[in-house]
């Protein structure tokens, strides 16, 4: 049986926050969302410190609300580069919307919708590409 290939996040970053306060708020889980559905696919695994297999860049390319003034829809947008260093790369984009949002709580809804973005965009479009053959 085959080694399976290493993943890392090599870089995150935030692009458009509608409160650049929240910039931290939204990388908070990036890394651990990569790396819980890293985890579970064969022929794949999470290693920090590669720089052999597959090197991420994970972008948050807007948060934004409908109103900042009293919001209450919350939207994610990501995108995923990935470079694997015998390979070609690729991207993969995608995003979450919430309604409903707790003004109050503003940096949890904000870490859990990018969350969500990028567990999203992993499951359904970086995965598959990464294990294309």
């Amino acid at each position: 049986m085959a080694n399976p290939v290493p993943v890392a996040v090599n870089k995150c970053e935030v692009k458009e926050i509608f409160d650049k306060n929240l910039k931290t708020a939204a990388l908070k889980l990036v890394k651990a969302t990569i790396k819980t559905a890293i985890d579970g696919v064969k022929g794949l695994e999470y290693d920090e410190k590669n720089k052999q297999g597959w090197l991420l860049t994970v972008t948050v390319t807007s948060v934004n609300v409908d109103d900042e003034n009293k919001p209450t829809t919350l939207e994610a947008k990501v995108l995923i580069g990935a470079v694997h260093t015998a390979f070609k790369g690729f991207t993969a984009t995608g995003s979450s919307k919430a309604s409903g949002i707790n003004a109050k709580k503003m940096e949890d809804e904000v870490a859990f919708i990018v969350q969500d973005a990028v567990k999203d965009t992993m499951t359904k479009r970086a995965i598959p590409q990464m294990l294309k053959p």
